[in-house]
């Protein structure tokens, strides 16, 4: 003899209206997910379009070879920020900010010197290039190859960095 529960689902799943609310279900439930990445798509394509496109990235990096060879009006900065960016004078300003010699503009509103703005009190910092404008204050000093001890403020610096947190 068979069990009774086989015979009963395969029954019920004969029924068309049974079929067009399994139909239905699966329909709305596909529907609303697609609508859910749009939103996120829309969002995330109208941050990329916030951000000012005045000055091109720089993709070629060109070097000077030898001692001193860089002139002094000349900037090296953290390069990878897409809003950021932080200049080896000290100064964070916005990519928009940043002059063709490489250095932020010192007289734009949104250049800071030594910024600390994202650094917790132990030296780690959610964002790089305030970990770089904050450690390149003369009263701070930078640990050799920092690990990653915090993972939302990953960027460390100083001598006691905190502990690892455990897996």
């Amino acid at each position: 003899m068979r069990s009774l529960a086989p015979m009963i689902w395969r029954r019920i799943l004969r029924k068309r209206w049974v079929l067009g609310l399994l139909f239905g279900l699966s329909l709305i439930y596909f529907l609303g997910n697609t609508f859910k990445q749009e939103e996120r798509t829309v969002r995330d394509r109208t941050l990329l379009q916030a951000q000012d496109h005045v000055q091109p990235i720089m993709w070629r990096v060109r070097f000077n070879l030898g001692n001193s060879s860089r002139p002094s009006n000349q900037c090296r900065n953290s390069v990878q920020g897409k809003r950021l960016i932080t200049d080896d004078l000290g100064y964070i300003c916005e990519r928009k900010e940043l002059l063709a010699n490489g250095c932020c503009n010192t007289n734009a509103a949104s250049s800071k010197l030594y910024s600390c703005e994202s650094c917790l009190p132990n030296g780690c910092c959610s964002i790089y290039e305030y970990c770089v404008s904050c450690c390149l204050q003369p009263n701070k000093s930078v640990q050799h190859e920092n690990t990653y001890r915090n993972p939302m403020a990953k960027y460390c610096y100083g001598e006691n960095p905190p502990e690892l947190l455990p897996l």
